[in-house]
């Protein structure tokens, strides 16, 4: 019946994903579930579940109803006013690894702490000032980097304005940023999860996507020391021509990254002077 409605809303793989609520709810393993398919939902858990069920079935994110989701090795809480990590974010981190091992680092648009935690937990001697708009995500954000036991080495500042982030005097080591890249145009064909569940704070990056990135490329240019590094995820080749146009003046371009879908996805650039 669950899988049903579930399918019935369109969403792929609803036997799947029926499965994991189920779990959620249990505290057992897919596997142990198939292993006892006999075994019934207690009469308190019944009507959570049927709610799950049917708010799935609107097409509220899955990860908002489970609570949780993966990212890197983390384990994070999101939840309605976050920003949902995606695997290809991930490659930001994977980047980060050839830049970056001490110091301090700043993640603009920290939404659910996801990159500032994996770089925190990659780099024991790292110090992050995570930078976000949203109150809401600001929780979600803290209430992670504390279950990562991550929040004493980073500063979570609640802006959106460069100008007001507190910087130390010789500099940033690195920028890590997933700002909102997507044409405001084009939101509205999203995915029903996206469009009308995730904020549009997190996703509508202007007219042409590029207005996080005019904004974001000038001031790193005056806070990053020489030679560190802004690494940015992007939505295609596009936008990265235009973001070299807007960088190359005090920025070298390290490497572009594609994810699995060929897409150009990671832009890495290095300031001048070194």
């Amino acid at each position: 019946m669950a899988a049903r409605e579930i399918g019935a809303a369109g969403i792929e793989r609803p036997w799947y994903e029926a499965d994991l609520i189920i779990s959620s709810l249990t505290g057992y393993d897919r596997s142990r579930l198939h292993a006892d398919p006999h075994k019934t939902l207690s009469d308190e858990m019944v009507p959570i579940f049927l709610e799950a069920i049917s708010r799935r079935a609107e097409r509220e994110p899955l990860q908002y109803i489970l609570g949780n989701c993966r990212f890197m090795d983390l384990t994070l809480a999101v939840g309605p006013g976050c920003l949902i990590p995606r695997p290809e974010t991930e490659l930001l981190v994977i980047e980060s690894r050839k830049h970056f091992r001490r110091g301090v680092f700043l993640d603009w648009g920290t939404g659910s702490g996801c990159l500032a935690a994996a770089i925190l937990q990659d780099n024991p001697e790292s110090r992050c000032i995570a930078v976000e708009k949203e109150p809401k995500a600001i929780m979600w954000a803290w209430k992670n980097l504390k279950n990562s036991v991550l929040l004493g080495r980073c500063l979570l500042w609640h802006s959106g304005d460069p100008g007001r982030v507190p910087v130390p005097g010789p500099g940033l080591e690195m920028i890590v940023a997933n700002p909102p890249y997507i044409p405001s145009g084009e939101i509205p064909g999203l995915m029903p999860e996206v469009s009308m569940f995730e904020p549009s704070s997190a996703l509508d990056g202007g007219l042409d996507g590029l207005d996080f990135y005019r904004l974001l490329v000038p001031w790193s240019a005056e806070v990053l020391r020489p030679g560190g590094v802004l690494i940015l995820e992007i939505g295609d080749d596009g936008q990265a021509r235009e973001i070299e146009t807007i960088c190359s003046r005090v920025f070298s371009v390290e490497s572009l990254v594609r994810d699995l879908q060929g897409i150009s996805r990671i832009l890495v650039l290095k300031k001048h002077g070194f």
